[in-house]
């Protein structure tokens, strides 16, 4: 009996010592990214596009020139009207808020501008004062802007 003994209580003795040196000394700091989505009605989107005052350049994009005016897309958020009669000294007219415009294109006096899935007209007769002349809806069902992807589904209108 006393080798079992002998035995159980170096166990013990060895099993103390053994989880006795086990510490957690982790320092380690994970970063990472995440996506939140961010979900807004068509009507929503829609509403969004208006004539606002001239707003300061962010991230322009493309350039239009049609006689003094200068058409500067600003990347998803619309586009700068500038009057440049005088190139030394541009004059900004006003700041078209289209939300999800990349592109723009004129033709005559009408200004072609996507918004994520439509495409909207505007009638260009007097510079100063621009209007939205039509809305083709759902023009573009799915695409991509910069890492942001859309696909509008039509037989789930809400």
């Amino acid at each position: 009996m006393s080798n079992l003994y002998r035995f159980r209580f170096l166990a013990a003795i060895l099993a103390l010592f053994g989880l006795g040196s086990c510490r957690d000394h982790c320092q380690q700091t994970i970063t990472y990214r995440t996506q939140k989505q961010y979900f807004i009605t068509s009507d929503e989107l829609r509403a969004a596009v208006k004539t606002l005052p001239a707003q300061e350049l962010e991230s322009p994009g493309k350039i239009y020139v049609r006689g003094t005016l200068l058409f500067i897309n600003e990347r998803k958020k619309g586009i700068h009207i500038i009057d440049n009669s005088n190139p030394a000294s541009p004059r900004p007219v006003s700041f078209l808020s289209i939300p999800g415009n990349t592109d723009i294109a004129v033709r005559g006096n009408v200004l072609y501008a996507d918004s994520y899935t439509d495409l909207l007209a505007f009638d260009l007769s007097n510079g100063q004062d621009v209007k939205l002349l039509k809305r083709v809806e759902n023009a573009f069902p799915s695409g991509s802007v910069d890492g942001l992807h859309w696909q509008y589904d039509q037989f789930r209108k809400q």
